[in-house]
């Protein structure tokens, strides 16, 4: 697939040569594949000013979570890595998109510390992920009616890069001393029996239910009910779920990676650093607690996040901010 997204640039580089010839352009807008090690021929190319981005594709599983994957899972994030290294190093024209770009936007810290250091001064923290002003929740953050039960939800792909197992061992951890306590998972994907193996492992299989994929409208639903959002993804460069969960008025707990670690500051949420597995289980386990015995806390995060979802990530606060740095280019 990203060979042939590579190949395709060339036609599409010819087709946005001709429609130049035709309406001048002032400026060339690549939004890309997402990776920021796939370049741009038309960037590259074409000869107009060029805005690149919001790029990610920087961000890494750190090694100290490898021991949750298979064989076949560590080639695979390896072979990423050197794909990557391919890409910056050998691919055909990197190198020009980084020189000729007036902007590139980048989607978390992890890319913007890929970028040369020369180029660091045209470089925007831009997210890829936002919210529409329907999809605010309008109800304030309530007291929980009963004290003892405490509802964490997590959602996305059942993908072992999005670290369902590691939410698992964490709430397990949690249960242990809160037992009314419940995960629910919602999502579909390949890891779904492996989870469900895990939770009668660490017996809390009553404690843990799965969900089917819901719709976006019955998502934000469940994100309103719960009492934490946990998503402790290992590799995602954005993490629309998390985005979704600010906006629904509720702390999210993640590790301090990628996406998610962008989009998370101590005042809206609470995020761990990924030092070492046992640490970051330990910690995680820690931050659930911390909500949960803490009701003025939990309501005081859940109110800093939905402000921050409207003041940053409405769709049309995004809008304003890309309008700045299409001005700065002119």
């Amino acid at each position: 697939m990203r060979i042939y997204y590579y190949l395709w640039q060339i036609p599409a580089w010819r087709l946005a040569n001709k429609l130049n010839r035709e309406f001048n352009f002032d400026v060339a807008h690549h939004i890309t594949f997402g990776n920021y090690w796939i370049p741009s021929f038309i960037g590259a190319f074409l000869p107009v000013k060029f805005i690149w981005g919001p790029l990610g594709g920087g961000q890494r599983v750190p090694w100290v979570f490898f021991r949750e994957y298979t064989l076949r899972g560590k080639v695979s994030e390896i072979t990423r890595d050197i794909a990557q290294w391919f890409g910056r190093n050998i691919l055909f024209p990197h190198g020009r998109c980084l020189g000729k770009a007036s902007a590139i936007l980048v989607c978390n810290r992890e890319t913007q510390n890929k970028i040369p250091r020369r180029f660091l001064n045209k470089v925007y923290l831009f997210p890829i992920n936002g919210i529409s002003e329907n999809e605010l929740t309008k109800e304030s953050p309530k007291s929980r009616a009963n004290k003892d039960d405490f509802t964490v939800l997590t959602a996305g792909r059942l993908d072992r890069v999005k670290g369902f197992s590691i939410a698992i061992r964490a709430f397990s951890v949690f249960a242990q001393k809160f037992p009314q306590s419940r995960l629910e998972i919602i999502g579909q994907g390949q890891e779904k029996a492996r989870l469900k193996q895990l939770t009668k492992r660490l017996k809390i299989e009553e404690k843990v239910y799965f969900i089917s994929w819901l719709t976006r409208e019955e998502l934000l639903l469940k994100m309103q009910q719960c009492d934490a959002f946990l998503f402790p993804s290992l590799r995602d460069g954005g993490g629309a779920v998390v985005v979704e969960a600010m906006a629904s008025a509720k702390p999210v707990i993640c590790l301090d990676i990628g996406g998610p670690g962008f989009h998370i500051d101590k005042d809206w949420g609470i995020k761990i650093a990924p030092l070492s597995f046992d640490y970051a289980i330990r910690e995680l386990a820690k931050a659930l607690e911390r909500i949960y015995l803490n009701e003025e806390l939990r309501i005081q995060i859940c109110r800093a996040a939905r402000r921050r979802a409207q003041d940053f990530y409405l769709w049309d606060r995004l809008g304003e901010q890309l309008q700045k740095i299409y001005d700065e280019i002119r």
